[in-house]
């Protein structure tokens, strides 16, 4: 699997109007704050007098939800931490492996949803 090589940091941590998360020289992803939807092109009529009017380009938008800016400043942060999560899922999960025979545990319960995590990363499951 090939990503984007971390660190990723969010702009400003997630405070930022951007709300981009970036590796060290572009940007990873764009978190959206506020409102979100369809954006579309419309034309209006301005104008004061019928000798003035005039066709005006605008945008208008299908307003579908909005994410509050604490919760869009927190996905950014989250986002940004998923290279250093993953290395770090996978040498527990390597660990866990190794150790827990010595200890006679059980591990399936805990390394499968660690597997899953991975999995989903890696694109190989939901």
């Amino acid at each position: 699997m090939k990503y984007t090589k971390g660190p990723w940091h969010a702009c400003q941590n997630g405070e930022c109007s951007c709300k981009r998360v970036w590796c060290d020289d572009n940007p990873v992803a764009e978190v959206i704050a506020g409102k979100w939807g369809d954006d579309y092109c419309s034309i209006r009529i301005v104008g004061e007098s019928s000798l003035d009017l005039k066709a005006e380009a605008y945008m208008e938008q299908i307003t579908y939800g909005e994410i509050p800016e604490k919760e869009a400043i927190a996905n950014a942060n989250l986002i940004s931490a998923a290279p250093d999560m993953y290395e770090a899922l996978k040498n527990i999960n390597e660990l866990l492996e190794e150790i827990a025979p010595a200890f006679r545990i059980s591990y399936r319960g805990t390394t499968t949803k660690i597997e899953q995590a991975l999995a989903k990363a890696e694109g190989k499951g939901e």
